[in-house]
């Protein structure tokens, strides 16, 4: 059987073609092992685990396919109960071989001889279809197509609006296996048939998303058995629910016998809002764009290195009240199928982008008017900040100046870096200004007017005397001219009002008003401005 024989190729370990997406930081936390890794708890019955469902309020049922159960954990991977998958006929084997899993919320389809619904389907590696309800402790067949020799590894229910259908993968065959809500085979308008798959390649799981039915292929192995692994082994193609074919969705690439698959929620970092396909294959989860289905990346560790679980199988959110909806969570078949691992997986935090904090040294500073006071500033950086911090003050009373030395710092190195801030006040005792020459201002503002009003009485002196220096002519003409040069030269001097005399006016900005104020200094980086506050005194 499939879970429990080695494989007849080797796996090719070839890297993916996905290259790391900015931000791709992803956590695993190991919830339950058989005992081949250390988890949270330990199972001996865990071994290859592989289909897990999640029901209405229901906890994690895992079927574990080399155990023969499927066991019911809740959300914090305690178990509840177990329940044991029955064998094919004529099987000398205790218990099947649990392969995929589907929760039936229809109260009247899939009713089984007990007189209620089945509310768990399992389909097995031996060809058989059981189911579970509440009345039951074990599950019991209701389909066998052992004879027939199907593998049945995977199935969904669909709904293709006329009626519900359970859709299971025959690896065998290469086809889709139908039935109805009696367990009764069925025929739809089309088989789920893509015309292009190349040959050897043979539907591995069957998923329903948004109405649609996704179908996984891996390359059949000659004379049956496990599919064939390698880098590109597989396909992936789109069907509505009447098995009509759609399209190709992924071809090749980094597919490698893809089984698993989900929508992430938005919330589930990079990859959020993503399609998410597990490989069997290898071990990754691949991200695809869900229109487009381009290669988004790989779900990698905070070390940028490929998460990888030995024999991948199932991947689901968490949903209905069990687990996170922010979780994805897997089952694996590790150490060759040997053992087994269900595990969570989570988006790491994004990282915080660069900042810093500003700090006085003192929450306080007192200033003497006439003596300035100086405080430390320090900025101290967080998550690889770098850069320039510019620093500026407000708030100072009137009067009062400031100034940083330096102005501006970077931090490196996660080291703070300082400037130091002073804050100095002029003095409580005006400065005088310097006198000047009693004299000096009169005389330079009338000066000039004097000279005129000289020059203007000269010739009148002149004239008074002219009879006189007519008759006489001779003895008084050098008295007139002396007496006139007299006149001029005494007004020149005198002025007729007479100078005014300046005195000595201090001159000087006012002192500050003793008290106290808050003074904020403001540290800015680009778009990011921090403050802190000063209790600053003036006496």
């Amino acid at each position: 059987m499939l879970g429990r024989i080695h494989y007849l190729a080797p796996l090719l370990l070839l890297p993916g073609l996905a290259q790391a997406q900015t931000g791709n930081s992803y956590t695993q936390s190991n919830l339950i092992s058989d005992g081949s890794v250390k988890a949270q708890q330990t199972d001996p019955n865990l071994i290859n685990p592989w289909g897990v469902a999640i029901g209405q309020q229901t906890p994690f049922w895992i079927n574990t396919t080399g155990t023969g159960l499927s066991e019911v954990y809740d959300g914090g991977a305690n178990k509840q109960f177990i329940v044991t998958i029955p064998p094919a006929a004529g099987s000398k084997s205790k218990s099947g071989s649990p392969t995929g899993i589907a929760f039936n919320s229809s109260t009247t389809d899939f009713v089984l001889k007990q007189g209620s619904s089945a509310l768990f389907l399992f389909d097995s590696l031996d060809g058989t279809i059981s189911a579970w309800n509440s009345s039951l402790t074990n599950a019991v067949t209701v389909v066998d197509n052992s004879a027939a020799g199907a593998v049945y590894t995977g199935l969904a229910i669909a709904n293709n609006s006329t009626a519900n259908f359970i859709l299971t993968a025959n690896l065998a065959s290469g086809k889709i296996d139908v039935f109805d809500t009696k367990f009764a085979p069925a025929n739809l308008a089309s088989s789920f048939t893509d015309p292009t798959i190349p040959q050897g390649f043979a539907p591995f799981n069957v998923h329903v998303l948004n109405n649609q039915v996704y179908v996984m292929y891996a390359m059949q192995t000659p004379g049956g058995g496990p599919p064939t692994a390698g880098a590109g082994a597989g396909y992936i193609s789109i069907f509505d629910t009447n098995g009509n074919f759609i399209k190709r969705a992924i071809s090749g690439g980094n597919l490698n016998a893809p089984w698993g698959l989900v929508l992430a929620p938005a919330s589930f970092g990079p990859f959020g809002g993503d399609l998410l396909v597990g490989n069997f294959g290898d071990g990754t989860i691949n991200a695809f764009d869900p229109s487009t289905f381009a290669l988004k990346g790989q779900l990698q560790d905070a070390n940028g290195k490929v998460i990888v679980n030995d024999r991948l199988w199932e991947i689901l959110f968490g949903e209905n009240g069990t687990g996170d909806p922010n979780t994805l969570y897997f089952s694996a078949g590790i150490n060759d199928e040997k053992g087994g691992l269900f595990g969570a997986i989570t988006a790491a935090a994004p990282t915080p982008a660069g900042d810093f904090q500003i700090a006085a040294s003192t929450s306080s500073l007192t200033v003497t008017q006439g003596t300035p006071g100086t405080i430390q500033i320090n900025i101290t950086p967080a998550n690889g900040f770098g850069s320039a911090v510019s620093l500026t003050a407000s708030g100072l009373p009137t009067g009062l100046t400031f100034q940083f030395s330096p102005s501006s710092v970077t931090p490196t190195a996660g080291k703070a870096a300082s400037s130091t801030l002073t804050i100095s006040g002029n003095s409580s005792t005006p400065t005088p200004t310097p006198p000047t020459n009693p004299y000096s201002t009169a005389m330079k503002g009338s000066l000039h007017s004097r000279m005129l009003l000289a020059g203007s009485l000269f010739p009148i002196g002149l004239a008074g005397l002219f009879p006189v220096i007519r008759r006489r002519r001779k003895a008084w003409k050098s008295m007139a001219l002396c007496s006139g040069a007299f006149l001029t030269i005494a007004l020149t001097l005198g002025g007729c009002s007479g100078a005014t005399k300046s005195s000595s006016t201090p001159s000087s900005t006012p002192p500050v008003t003793p008290g106290t104020s808050m003074v904020t200094v403001t540290a800015t980086s680009g778009s990011i401005v921090h403050t802190t506050t000063i209790a600053l005194t003036v006496q």
